[in-house]
């Protein structure tokens, strides 16, 4: 039964118990195979027991000597059991201490199992050690020698250095002075000795030993002791334990004798120790004495490992074996060798719960998980390995957190030796789980368990409080490796807010969340940046990490609040705007730029800084940023600016481009005197230089300037024959000469005829792309026709025209009026031209109708087929004029066929009373006789067409025109000739019986013209001859020209068909 005192958990005993716990009992049957043998007549002197470690061969061997105790009652022998450590005693001389431990253990039993007396004696005889002590004397050097010696040496330096001094007290002083020191230092020493010897400090005292001392009267001996032992020979051995054997024959005992532990042993210590049994007790037969020697193979065979030899008797071409000299030794070792089973699965279950209820109490059973871990991650069970682990967990189970669960204890007890080798690692990340690993790989309890048992902390604070000093380190260092594999971790929040608020290196720590916070919960991976944040603008004065720009304050920058995010640029730019200087001018610039991407008010901030930088400093500043330059709150003094670019050397200024970026904030004038000087100067001796001049004038010009005012034509022309026709100032030159237009001297035209009869198209393109920068557009399009040949200048037109970048400049009322000249002269079309032109939309109030004269026909012949701004005008100024003419100026007008009357033509948006009613006037006074003047017919038809386009009834007047030729009689052959096409088609003849004797009378149809108005009108001369009262006279005068002259006119002769009019039949035969 169990004693009630005892206290639960509690250490198991890890020592054999002499029981075979486990199902099937193989290792009792081994036990009493092993004692029969040893009990037998023809019993081994050596036995092996073979069996891994931990596999219970201890345990087997108590096994063993039961078993033999029990046949010793029945067979009346006894058997006695030595059991010799070889792991303890493995630094000892073996055969010295095995006779040693063996005979005291055979003699000091109760009762002794050898003959006491004997024994002891030859024991103690063993035992002895040999003392050998000699003495030397070794005089002490007194310190009252050492102190006169010192005097005796310093004499003859103290008397010169005192020498020196005129004073005779300076000489006294410092001739006594060093021996009233040594001879202090002499006392001092002496009252310590005295002290030290517990003797009373007086005069007799300090002299008498002190003049001794002196004498070499005392002096002081050091002893040195050797002290030898003896090891017994390998025949001494033999022999000792030869009498032993004879002694136990006597008293009808036996001896067994196991050299346990073996498998403890280093290789060396193998080889020694296993060579010495081989040698006393293999070689030897003792009849009382066995040896049992428990042993791993696989340790022996490792011992011997750099013994073994290639099987010499293999095929020497094929690969050959080893010979393992360990199992060759344990075979030539042993009589007889036993291997020891492993224990069969339910077995050790059994022994398991029997051994924690013997660790925990009777009433507690082992929890299955723990059993599965067990299990699992043990590869071999044995109850060594049972016992140890249970221990381990008693151990554990005393200290640790009560809340942690018995499997997480185990699961520590198989992890520890990984985890104290990485820590952090394996408790986030485990290696040791092996078949485990499925089940507890993210157990976040684990992780908080195997924290709390290895940093001895409770459980539910251990990870927060170990993992946020460590997730704190990681931060400043930029390391963030466990805070990558806490990640998945339930706790990884709570750690995290606790450990960014104690990082120091703001830095590294957002460098190192930037990844990490990716693609996680935004409102807390919000607080995680708020909290930095905080932390950074509490340090950001105090510190010189924020006086320039850093990658991580955009980085930082972005991951805020919009207004913690406002903050912190406006405290950001206040820094480096206070520690700006060239040093970071270029850093400033990127910084701000970087900011710009995730503070969109960055600029409104700037707005409110005014820094003043130097000139060098603001140059930078301007030409990295160019017209922007404004926009980062830095200024510099205009006058010191100015002066500084100014005085840049000739090469640097002609690179530098920057006027078009300052001249509308900054005034430059010495600047500018400066690049109009260097491009006057400018000669073709450096082209290079010349052509980055160029740049700079059109800069300074910024729109089109008259070269002649730098250069003449010489100039032009020594630059143009020196340059090679690819570079840029070829270009710029075939411009300038361009733009001199008839002004160019002629003597140097004739040098430039090939370039300006070109068609190239990439000249085209070059010229093009500079050519207004010395003249305009609109210059270009007047004059581009006065070359000859002048190809060139006419693409040059075309491609400004129809690739216009809207940044040419034209007088729109200037080049209208060559309108016509330039379509005729190039090969631009009306609609390209009219398209640019309406660019300049804006300036079209600049024409009125008082242009309108100035502007050619055929420009609002076009204009009516365009719709934009300009061609609208263009027909609202021509419908303005055309309609502001009385009819005095129509009628002189249509009588000069002038430009208002062929505007007319092209032109007529709507019927023009006054143009119409002259028309009419001059018309009718013709008609009836009251004028004598009258409209061309060609002007006359040209306005009847007129009148029908603008949808104007002709029929009305030329039927009152009818009838002032019936009612009047005043028709005549020129009038019927001006009139009778106009009188057929809008008079209305058929209407009036009157109209065929009154307009056409037989008197004037002689004429042919007048006759041929007939034919052509044949069908309206019916009608009239039908409605006619009196037809007959017109029938006869037609039929007579049918017999006369007309006979043969096939159309008259039709016409007179028409009318019912033919000729007589004899006629027509003979015509046949």
């Amino acid at each position: 039964m169990e004693r009630k005192d005892i206290k639960f958990p509690r250490l198991i005993p890890n020592r054999p118990c002499n029981k075979d716990l486990f199902e099937g009992k193989t290792h009792d049957k081994l036990a009493k195979a092993i004692a029969d043998v040893i009990s037998s007549d023809e019993k081994p002197s050596m036995i092996g027991i073979d069996g891994g470690w931990g596999s219970g061969k201890s345990n087997l061997v108590g096994m063993v000597s039961d078993h033999l105790n029990a046949i010793c009652r029945e067979e009346e022998k006894k058997y006695h059991f030595f059991t010799y450590d070889v792991w303890g005693h493995q630094n000892d001389l073996p055969r010295r201490s095995i006779l040693e431990e063996l005979t005291t253990d055979l003699v000091s039993g109760e009762p002794p199992i050898l003959e006491e007396d004997k024994w002891k004696e030859k024991r103690d005889n063993l035992l002895s050690k040999k003392r050998n002590t000699k003495s030397r004397v070794v005089p002490k050097i007194n310190y009252v020698i050492i102190a006169t010696s010192v005097l005796i040496i310093l004499t003859p330096f103290i008397s010169t250095i005192s020498s020196i001094f005129n004073k005779q007290w300076a000489n006294i002083t410092l001739a006594v002075l060093p021996y009233l020191i040594i001879i202090g230092l002499v006392i001092r020493q002496r009252i310590k000795d005295l002290k030290k010897n517990v003797q009373e400090v007086n005069c007799k005292n300090f002299f008498s030993e002190l003049f001794l001392l002196y004498n070499d009267k005392i002096t002081e001996n050091e002893t040195f002791e050797t002290i030898s032992e003896r090891e017994p020979s390998s025949k001494q051995f033999n022999e000792w334990v030869k009498d032993i054997d004879n002694s136990l024959k006597k008293a009808n005992k036996n001896l067994v004798i196991v050299f346990d532990n073996m498998d403890r042993l280093p290789k060396s210590k193998v080889q020694e120790f296993w060579a010495a049994i081989h040698s006393f007790f293999s070689e030897a037969n003792y009849s009382n004495i066995s040896v049992i020697v428990p042993f791993d193979r696989a340790h022996i065979q490792n011992a011997f490992q750099s013994e073994d030899i290639e099987d010499p008797d293999e095929d020497a071409s094929k690969s050959k074996p080893r010979i393992c000299y360990g199992n060759d030794f344990i075979n030539k070792t042993f009589d007889i060798v036993f291997s020891v089973p492993p224990p069969i699965l339910s077995g050790w279950k059994k022994y398991f719960r029997d051994m924690w209820k013997e660790a925990f109490g009777p009433d507690t059973d082992a929890d299955p998980d723990v059993l599965q871990i067990f299990d699992k991650l043990t590869p071999e069970n044995s109850p060594r390995k049972i016992i140890a682990f249970i221990n381990s967990f008693v151990t554990l189970k005393k200290t640790a957190d009560n809340s942690i669960e018995d499997k997480y204890i185990a699961l520590y007890i198989f992890g520890r030796e990984h985890i104290a080798k990485q820590p952090l690692s394996q408790i986030l990340n485990p290696t040791y789980l092996a078949s485990l690993d499925f089940l507890y790989k993210s157990d976040q309890r684990m992780m908080e368990c195997m924290s709390s048992l290895y940093y001895q902390l409770p459980s539910n604070e251990a990870m927060d409080v170990i993992f946020s000093n460590r997730l704190k380190i990681e931060l400043d260092n930029n390391t963030p490796k466990t805070l990558t594999e806490l990640k998945e971790s339930a706790k990884y929040w709570s750690i995290l807010f606790n450990a960014v608020p104690d990082v120091t290196n703001i830095k590294n720590a957002t460098m190192a969340l930037k990844d990490i916070l990716v693609d996680t919960d935004q409102n807390k991976s919000s607080k995680i940046w708020s909290a930095l944040y905080k932390k950074a603008m509490k340090n950001i004065k105090s510190t010189t990490e924020y006086e320039e720009y850093e990658e991580y304050h955009k980085i930082l920058a972005s991951k805020l609040t919009p207004k913690e995010r406002r903050t912190f640029v406006e405290a950001l730019i206040r820094q480096y705007h206070e520690n700006i200087n060239l040093k970071h001018i270029d850093n400033y610039i990127y910084g701000i730029d970087e900011l710009s991407s995730v503070e969109n008010d960055i600029y409104k901030i700037l707005d409110g800084y005014n820094t003043k930088v130097e000139g060098n400093e603001y140059l930078t500043l301007v030409t990295k940023k160019k017209a922007l330059h404004i926009m980062y709150g830095l200024t510099v003094k205009e006058e010191d600016f100015d002066s500084y670019i100014t005085n840049l050397s000739p090469d640097q200024v002609a690179i530098m481009s920057i006027y078009p970026h300052i001249k509308d904030t900054i005034k430059t004038p010495k600047y500018i005197d400066r690049i109009k000087k260097l491009f006057k100067d400018a000669n073709h001796s450096d082209l290079e230089t010349t052509k980055n001049l160029i740049e700079r004038i059109k800069e300074i010009e910024s729109s089109s300037f008259d070269i002649n005012q730098y250069w003449d034509d010489t100039k032009i022309y020594n630059i143009f024959s020196n340059a090679d026709k690819e570079d840029d100032i070829y270009i710029e030159t075939v411009a300038m000469m361009i733009s001199r237009w008839d002004k160019y001297n002629t003597s140097y035209k004739s040098y430039f005829r090939d370039v300006l009869d070109s068609c190239d198209e990439t000249l085209v393109k070059r010229v093009s792309d500079i050519i207004e920068c010395y003249t305009d557009y609109g210059d270009i399009l007047e004059n581009f026709y006065l070359y000859s040949p002048g190809r060139l200048i006419r693409q040059i037109a075309k491609e400004l025209t129809v690739n216009n970048k809207n940044s040419s400049r034209l007088s729109i009322k200037s080049t209208l009026p060559h309108y016509q000249k330039i379509i005729e002269n190039s090969d631009i079309t009306p609609e390209e031209l009219l398209n640019t032109l309406n660019g300049w939309s804006e300036h079209l109030n600049e024409i009125d109708k008082n242009d309108v004269e100035s502007l050619p026909i055929s420009l609002f012949a076009d204009v009516q087929k365009i719709d934009n701004e300009l061609t609208q005008h263009c027909l609202q100024i021509a419908k303005e004029y055309l309609t502001g003419f009385s009819q005095v100026e129509w009628k002189s007008s249509f009588a000069k066929e002038d430009y208002k009357f062929k505007l007319l033509k092209v032109y007529h948006p709507c019927p023009i009373a006054n143009c119409f009613d002259a028309f009419k006037q001059i018309t009718r006074d013709y008609a009836n006789g009251t004028a004598t003047k009258f409209i061309s017919p060609s002007v006359t038809e040209d306005i009847t067409n007129i009148s029908k386009e603008v949808g104007r009834n002709l029929s009305e007047f030329f039927t009152s025109i009818r009838d002032i030729f019936i009612s009047s009689a005043s028709i005549t052959p020129e009038k019927i000739k001006y009139f009778g096409k106009l009188l057929f088609e809008y008079g209305k003849l058929e209407e009036s019986p009157q109209s065929l004797e009154k307009i056409f009378p037989t008197e004037y149809i002689d004429d042919d013209e007048i006759i041929l108005l007939l034919i052509e009108n044949k069908e309206k001369v019916k009608v009239l001859v039908d409605n006619s009262e009196n037809s007959n006279d017109f029938k006869q005068k037609i039929e007579a020209l049918l017999k006369g002259r007309k006979n043969s006119d096939k159309q008259f002769v039709e016409f007179c068909e028409s009318i019912g009019i033919r000729k007589n039949s004899e006629e027509i035969s003979s015509e046949a």
